[in-house]
């Protein structure tokens, strides 16, 4: 029997049981009730099947040695039994219990393995081996040990599990102290133990799984068996992509149309169009994860720019714009509207004369408050809610003056497929920040739309709309986790698409899980305050349900462009060949082969490398594979023919991992008749590879014994070469435990042709980085030598000398290989085609000696070299190395290194020495100088005690101004999109904020008359997208002047702004407020003078328009679709 390692009451469960709180009496081992309701008190949730309690009496337990089994017991359709392991499974203080599922073919050879013992025949089914990979069964169960005379006297501990093939049984390790279980303490007046027994009492409660996957470990889950779907591979932070591509490609009108835009002659690296065409048919076709890299790299992107993450809102306009420049011109031309495009008015209209001001507008998405509102349809009602204008609020109605109006917007109609943002993300007032917003928000699986339409629109046909899909977002404003939940067909269930992993999912996934706000069920015994959930829908995708045919027309083969399919059916077909060869591995175990001359080959730690793949070349290692039910015998004739050799002139060994990490010989296979896997299931894992040391028994070069038994040890002696620097291995020999090591002498210096007597030093290579030398008089069993133990030997003797050399001996070496790394070093510039290269260092490595290494290499001196660590493995420049006087290689790889990464580290040659840059500051400066559209990047280095107008100077001559015009420069600082400050010529640069991006702009002449002999006064602009917590763009300054109408601010607000005429007329100016960027307050009024309204203190002047793809430094980068 396969037992678990692990002990059920230390992997995340409940192990103690509660009493009701209205009970007085004691639990007892036999009030099954009342230990069944505390089970589903602890998983109300979770619907069941079926339930069952079952009591065992245990009697002579102190003759008991091996594993004990109860009799099968059955809870509906189930079989169980429990299992004791008297002495304790892996370890020896505790008695060991564990439930165990019996699927029915088990059953079965229980009972004919039962009735052949019972009748005196000879027994044909081994019952142990005998299981079904296919089953599995979700249960909660509850184990007590009680006194049998008085069920009183007990202990229960509770777990759940989902018992399968590769897990069948659970429990715990440590259910009983061996050394108390007799003895009666001060809460129980008779121990457990009496007369030689006791009692283990069960309760199961065997759970149904509407998901299939219920408590499941998703080791060698495969998504398209499960559900029929598959998922998308996330590339870093793509997951927001991946479920908003999912919603799009379960929208088969939009699948459709994507497929009939023209891509005959493109090439899916820069069409966005062709690649999403790939993309879908892909998650149609394949059988496992889709990849996406061909995608983003159509966008524009970059390996790091997928570690991005970004709005998934802001994503999907920008995608869908792409579509439509690509639809122009084609049948397809205007078929994104007519699946995604409604249509709203925003009016203005007076209360006491018959004047309104209105304009229809197209939307893609509604955006929905969530704050404030309990369900979905609050929302709607809040999105259309009247505002009245009065007071000193009233409006300015032309030809009338100012009036009291009503303010709003109202819909004239919906698309068929709708989607809705819900603004899960707001700007708190009090804490100056954006935060997300968890509350409570119920959306309902139909809504009636029709109340939220104007008077005017048509309502001819029935505007009920039915969920499609839920996007879930958990985290919060910095980040987190986005998935999908989605009903891919009319009648169909509902599915969780999460990255490359597909499930099924129950309305209360999809609904009440998503709702957000405190939960419902607390945690059993959980009496603090409530908490909310972080995980919560932050898009709705709704479809018009009289519609529901047309939006869920299945997508057919004829549907997919030829092109697309032929190019993609071949590429499947290589894909589906390389699956099966894999799926064939089920049946084969993977085995790797070391032989002498691999060993003689190596020359580091170990007697190979094991963690790296086999290259075809590598001789040290050979590869080959074995059927899972072979016998040894059958190993045994396989290798040999693989070596040429005779099978009765091998030994096999198999080779295991030491809790020390390292891979030695362990086990003779000298049981023939064995099958490979039973030996395998016992000593690794069952997915790891078989790894085998064979032994020539007829080669004097590994010194063999004919007998191989417990009184010697086989071991495997490596040379240290003074005069090559050098460590091999030399040969394998069988030693008497009970000899001393000094024995070994005479057997090296034959083996070595050295004269006998030669003086030899004997190492122990324990594992990496632990190295011992052996005392010769010591034996090999007081030495604690034992098979497959290594032993380095050197000459005491070093002649002759070896000039320049590095290691005076194996230790040195050892110390060496323990700690080396091979680091590359590229040109921070990125400019020198040939500056990338290879060293071969230390963790011990210091700054200095690193400079020295990259100095001899470039020719340089080491003292104008700065280095800059790496982010891996998007290999970009992380932070400067500040301090050199205390770093070591060490500090810059404790994660990577630990993980066998690749260490980069970028260099640069200074024009400065760094004692130099000791006294500068390093200041990144963006330089507009054209308009706000265009900046210049400089970079370069200041005293850190200097002032403002040191940055200014540099700059001027960067931009070619010359120093004479420093005073004409403006400098200031900006985060997130927002002016923190702009600073005077003499402020110290202690006074820069540090996480700030600094801009400098020349002030013009004719802004210095503005302000001087106008009377202008300087505002802040500020850019955003429909809601303010979408900035973007560079925010400027602007001047406001007297008397000077919107209008005529305009003008020269667009001429500020660099835009054509078509860019411009999309921006809508709104009046913000400065400390909280509150509720914009839109200018409509061509007439209106802002000059004396507008005070630049408290108001910022908003540019309302849409972000383009590159706006802005640091923030949303990534979404640029070429």
């Amino acid at each position: 029997m396969a037992m678990s390692n692990i002990d059920a009451d230390e992997v995340n469960l409940d192990s103690s049981m509660e009493l009701d709180e209205n009970s007085q009496e004691p639990l007892r081992a036999d009030n099954f009730e009342e230990i069944y309701n505390s089970l589903v008190q602890d998983e109300p949730d979770l619907e069941e099947e079926t339930h069952v309690s079952y009591a065992w009496i245990v009697k002579d337990f102190s003759k008991l040695i091996e594993k004990t089994y109860s009799p099968i017991f059955t809870a509906g359709d189930s079989a169980w039994r429990l299992v004791l392991f008297p002495k304790g499974c892996n370890q020896t203080e505790y008695a060991s219990v564990f439930l165990e599922y019996l699927p029915q073919c088990k059953v079965d050879a229980i009972k004919q393995e039962e009735k052949e013992i019972a009748e005196g025949k000879e027994v044909t089914v081994d019952s142990e081996i005998v299981t079904d990979e296919t089953y599995s069964c979700c249960a909660q169960f509850a184990l007590s040990l009680s006194n049998v005379r008085n069920p009183a006297v007990m202990q229960i501990n509770t777990s759940h599990h989902r018992f399968r093939s590769e897990v069948k049984d659970w429990g715990f390790t440590r259910f009983a102290d061996l050394r108390k279980i007799g003895v009666p303490n001060s809460d129980f007046p008779v121990p457990f133990l009496e007369d030689d027994q006791f009692c283990i009492s069960v309760t199961v409660r065997v759970l149904k799984d509407p998901t299939g996957v219920l408590w499941h470990s998703f080791v060698n889950y495969n998504s398209k068996k499960e559900t029929g779907f598959v998922g998308l591979n996330n590339q870093g932070a793509t997951c927001y992509m991946n479920s908003l591509l999912q919603s799009l490609y379960f929208t088969n009108v939009f699948r459709k149309t994507v497929y009939k835009i023209p891509t005959d002659s493109d090439d899916a690296k820069g069409s966005v169009a062709y690649a999403l065409q790939r993309v879908f048919y892909n998650l149609e076709k394949q059988r496992e994860a889709v990849s996406t890299n061909e995608l983003t790299r159509s966008f524009g992107w970059n390996s790091f720019d997928s570690f991005m993450q970004h709005d998934v809102q802001e994503f999907n306009r920008v995608l869908q714009d792409n579509l439509e420049k690509k639809m122009k011109g084609t049948d397809v031309e205007n078929a994104l509207n007519d699946i995604f495009v409604g249509k709203m008015k925003s009016y203005v209209k007076c209360i006491d004369v018959n004047y309104e001001s209105s304009r229809v507008e197209d939307f893609w998405d509604i955006q929905l408050n969530v704050k404030g509102m309990a369900t979905l349809e609050d929302s709607f009602r809040d999105a259309i809610q009247v505002e009245t204008l009065t007071g000193d609020n009233k409006y300015y109605a032309e030809g009338h003056g100012l009036q009291d109006a009503h303010k709003g917007v109202v819909f004239e109609s919906f698309p068929n497929v709708l989607q809705l943002q819900l603004k899960r993300f707001d700007y708190d007032m009090l804490r100056d920040m954006m935060v997300k917003i968890n509350d409570r928000h119920e959306f309902p699986l139909e809504i009636d739309l029709e109340p939220y339409l104007s008077d005017t629109a048509d309502k001819s046909e029935s505007h009920v709309y039915c969920l499609h899909g839920v996007l879930v977002h958990g985290g919060d404003l910095h980040g987190g986790h986005y998935y999908a939940l989605i009903k891919p067909e009319k009648d169909s269930g509902w599915f969780k698409f999460d990255d490359d992993r597909v499930t099924r999912a129950t309305l209360k996934e999809v609904q009440d899980d998503n709702f957000g706000g405190e939960s419902l069920n607390k945690p059993k015994g959980y009496t603090g305050n409530p908490f909310k959930r972080f995980m919560n829908a932050y898009m709705l995708v709704y479809f018009r349900k009289s519609r529901l045919d047309k939006i869920l027309s299945p997508v057919t083969t004829e549907d997919v462009p030829y092109h697309v399919r032929a190019s993609l059916d071949e590429e499947h077909r290589i894909m589906e060949k390389k699956l099966q060869e894999r799926e064939e591995q089920y049946y084969y175990r993977k085995v790797r082969l070391l032989t002498i001359d691999g060993f003689r080959n190596h020359h580091d730690y170990d007697m190979a490398d094991f963690s790296k793949a086999t290259k075809e070349d590598d001789h040290n290692l050979l590869t080959t594979r074995v059927k899972r039910n072979a016998t040894i015998l059958d190993l045994y004739n396989h290798v040999a023919s693989i070596l040429k050799r005779d099978s009765t002139s091998i030994r096999l060994w198999m080779m295991t991992n030491r809790q020390n990490r390292t891979v030695r010989v362990d086990l003779l296979f000298d049981k023939k008749g064995l099958l490979v896997d039973q030996i395998c299931d016992t000593h690794i894992r069952k997915d790891a590879d078989l790894r085998i040391y064979a032994e020539y028994v007829d080669d004097k070069q590994e010194l063999s014994h004919e007998v191989v038994d417990e009184t010697s040890a086989f071991i495997f002696l490596k040379y240290f070469d003074y005069q090559k620097q050098s460590i091999s291995g030399v040969f394998s020999v069988h030693v008497e435990r009970d000899s001393p090591i000094s024995d070994l002498s005479d057997i090296v210096c034959k083996s070595m042709h050295w004269p006998e007597g030669t003086a030899i030093t004997y190492y122990e290579e324990i594992k990496t980085g632990m190295v011992d030398i052996l005392d010769t008089n010591s034996s090999f069993l007081k030495s604690e030598i034992q098979d497959g133990d290594i032993i380095c030997f050197e000459k005491n003797d070093k002649s002759p000398e070896v000039p320049h050399q590095q290691f005076s001996s194996a230790l040195d070496l050892y110390d060496f290989l323990a700690h080396r790394l091979t680091v590359t070093f590229e040109p921070r510039n990125g400019e020198e085609s040939d500056g990338t290269f290879d060293l071969e260092l230390t963790t011990h490595t210091t700054y200095n000696e690193m400079a020295q290494a990259v100095g001899k290499v470039l020719n340089t001196d080491a003292g104008y070299l700065q280095f800059t660590l790496a982010h891996l493995p998007s290999r970009t420049p992380r932070t400067v190395i500040r301090n050199p006087s205390k770093f070591t290689l060490q500090n810059a790889i404790p994660y990577t290194y630990a993980n066998d990464q690749h260490i980069v580290m970028f260099y640069e040659v200074m024009d400065l020495s760094l004692s130099e840059l000791e006294h500068k500051q390093l200041i990144q400066a963006y330089f507009i100088s054209d308009g706000i559209t265009k900046t210049n990047k400089y970079d370069f280095y200041v005293n850190k005690d200097g002032s403002v107008k040191d940055i200014l100077q540099q700059v001027a001559v960067k931009a070619g101004l010359g120093n004479e015009k420093v005073e004409d420069l403006r400098l200031y600082e900006v985060y997130n999109h927002r002016i923190l400050k702009a600073h005077n010529l003499s402020d110290s640069l202690f006074d820069l904020t540090e996480f700030a991006t600094i801009y400098v702009e020349a002030t013009s002449k004719e802004e210095e008359l503005e302000l001087s002999e106008q009377n202008g006064i300087s505002i802040i602009v500020q850019h955003f997208s429909r809601d303010l917590s979408r900035l973007h763009g560079i925010p400027f300054y602007f001047t406001l002047l007297p008397d000077e109408d919107l209008g005529s601010m305009k003008k020269r607000l667009q001429k500020r702004l660099g835009f054509k005429d078509a860019q411009f007329a999309k921006i809508k100016l709104a009046v913000l407020q400065a400390q909280s960027l509150g509720k914009p307050y839109y200018l409509s009024d061509d007439s209106e003078v802002l000059y004396g309204e507008f005070d630049p203190e408290s108001h910022i002047l908003g540019l309302d328009h849409p972000a383009p793809s590159s706006a802005g430094h640091g923030m949303d980068q990534a979404i640029r679709m070429r």
